[in-house]
């Protein structure tokens, strides 16, 4: 896992180092291991390392045996192993033994075409001298970010923003649809960002991007609304847990230790059996609570599967204060708002565990996969109604502040009338477009493209990386994705069950005391710390800053506190607010 930054002037300019060398330097967190540049003409290309794979000869920016490309790259290739002995057949000389080089031989043996090979998660720039074209790629589900801008003559990009706007500040005029979808979704989704000129590579694109400014977009990967597979639950349940071996098994795959983040529910105690199973080392497993008797502390569950599957368990105890204290550094690494207020466990666990490993392995994505939030029984009883198309355009997605009471919080010169933003507008467009699939999987892919990718992935990127921690997602390797998303949505949700299918494959491996159950999200109690240890702060940052009002209509923002405080829930609303303003000021 790494951070790469660069340049490709657009004006004829050369390249400076010293530009790209600021940039590099903002996202030292994400490769604490080392740095390398590469300065050629018009391109300028940097790296971060946090050394995962050959230790000693994988550094970066690396070069192609015929010296015509040169490649930065975020990510792990899981398969390069038998890629790797592939090309070797096909005469490609290696110098190393990294997962690097393997993008860089099948790009010199087969093009860009030979991308469509990759299993991982990766973010990458590779440099044609030959062709003089500038590829930005993403993986398939966009577990690794890459951002890009046009500005002052260069197409600019970096695995965070904060690395764009050192060198190029003048990118930092926000934008006010962006702004709205988080005050909607609490994220901000699609290809925007918060700010106007910077955007997101789309998971499973790449840019071709040549030194006259000319950019081109190539979508190499992307679910197909197929009509679901007519197969039993019994034959569903035996492919999920081949593929499912086979994922955790290749996400195992490093010169380093690797841990489990082990919440003691059941997708991270999945992923823990299979891992237990075919680990070559002891595995260590990570866990966090949050004081010995609060209502949402669960180590003790994780304590008990560590103990089954005979880890080396870690387990930390913190405090109100002590994670508090974490939010402003969050804040300030934060490339932009996200009102998941998971950021601070996450975090939390990501320091905890860093202490131990460069690795773990998470639950992420199962949820969004196997269909895990009560909402989806909504679509369930959808799929088995004759009249069901009358429903194709409900959206029952969680929100912050519906239309009505956003255009209370947010100032005139904010707010935007048309609730469909242009994020929105692309949910809607997802959701019709796997509506063949039936209501259930449409929901899914949906969650999938948005929810998934803007919030949680984002999260868990942003959060480890800050630790200099990799977090590998095993329930979002591609070839299990493909096959999940192609099934019956019956077999996923009922009226009554979620998770029907990833359910019948954990009853197999789990102990019934994990198996059985109830959802319980990572979380924290921001609602009570509201009223508690972080009205103060509240209080300070949010009501008596006078220069929030030019993005709230302050009285009503004043009244949600208030209410909030005589015991109503608005704890989403406020967090949102607070984590706004902290990142405004930031």
């Amino acid at each position: 896992m790494c951070g790469i930054t660069g340049i490709l002037t657009l004006d004829g300019s050369p390249a400076k180092r010293e530009t790209v060398e600021k940039m590099n330097g903002t996202i030292a967190h994400r490769g604490p291991d080392g740095h390398g540049f590469f300065v050629d003409g018009s391109v300028g290309l940097g790296h971060r390392r946090l050394s995962i794979i050959d230790l000693e000869s994988g550094s970066q920016p690396m070069h192609s045996a015929n010296g015509q490309a040169t490649l930065v790259f975020n990510g792990e290739i899981y398969n390069y192993p038998t890629l790797r002995e592939d090309l070797l057949k096909k005469g490609y000389p290696f110098q190393t033994h990294s997962d690097t080089e393997c993008i860089l031989a099948l790009y010199q043996l087969e093009g860009e075409e030979g991308f469509k090979k990759l299993s991982g998660m990766f973010a990458f720039a590779l440099w044609d001298n030959r062709q003089q074209r500038l590829l930005l790629v993403r993986d398939r589900t966009g577990m690794k970010p890459l951002y890009f801008a046009t500005v002052r003559g260069h197409f600019v990009f970096a695995s965070e923003i904060k690395a764009i706007r050192a060198a190029f500040p003048e990118v930092e005029e926000i934008d006010r649809s962006a702004v709205n979808f988080y005050f909607s979704r609490q994220y901000i989704g699609g290809e925007t960002t918060i700010f106007q000129k910077v955007k997101k590579v789309k998971p499973g694109a790449w840019l071709d991007v040549r030194p006259e400014g000319k950019i081109s977009e190539r979508q190499y990967w992307q679910l197909s609304p197929v009509s679901p597979k007519k197969i039993s639950l019994e034959e569903a349940e035996k492919q999920t847990d081949e593929l499912l071996a086979n994922a955790v098994r290749s996400h195992l795959i490093a010169d380093v230790p690797v841990g489990v983040f082990l919440s003691g529910g059941l997708d991270s105690s999945t992923v823990l059996s299979y891992a237990a199973e075919q680990s070559e080392r002891k595995l260590q497993t990570f866990s966090v609570g949050f004081g010995e008797n609060n209502e949402l502390n669960e180590t003790h569950f994780a304590k008990k599967l560590a103990q089954h599957y005979g880890t080396e368990h870690h387990e930390i105890h913190v405090t109100e204060p002590e994670v508090l204290e974490c939010l402003p550094h969050i804040i300030r690494h934060m490339d932009q708002p996200l009102a998941d207020y998971a950021v601070l466990p996450t975090y939390v666990m990501s320091r905890f565990a860093a202490q131990h490993v460069k690795v773990v392995l998470s639950g992420e994505g199962a949820d969004e996969l196997f269909g895990g939030y009560k909402r989806y029984h909504a679509y369930a009883l959808f799929d088995r109604l004759p009249f069901s198309g009358f429903f194709k355009n409900w959206l029952p997605n969680p929100s912050v502040f519906k239309p009505c009471d956003r255009k209370k919080l947010l100032n005139p010169d904010v707010f935007i009338e048309n609730p469909l933003l242009p994020q929105e507008q692309q949910l809607m467009f997802d959701k019709n477009y796997f509506a063949p699939a039936g209501h259930v999987n449409s929901m899914l892919y949906t969650d999938l493209h948005n929810w998934l990718v803007d919030d949680l992935l984002m999260k868990v990127d942003k959060m480890g990386m800050l630790a200099s921690l990799e977090a590998r997602i095993p329930f979002l390797d591609h070839m299990l994705v493909e096959y999940i998303a192609s099934l019956d949505g019956r077999l996923k949700v009922s009226l009554k069950e979620k998770k029907i299918l990833l359910r019948r494959v954990a009853a197999k491996r789990l102990p019934p005391a994990v198996f059985n159950r109830p959802k319980h999200g990572f979380t924290v109690p921001v609602g009570d710390w509201l009223r508690g240890a972080l009205r103060e702060t509240f209080e300070e940052v949010v009501l008596n800053d006078p220069s929030n009002a030019a993005w709230f209509d302050m009285d009503s923002l004043k009244k949600l506190f208030a209410e909030h405080l005589k015991g109503k829930n608005h704890r989403l609303q406020l967090w949102a607010v607070l984590v706004f303003c902290l990142w405004v000021k930031n």
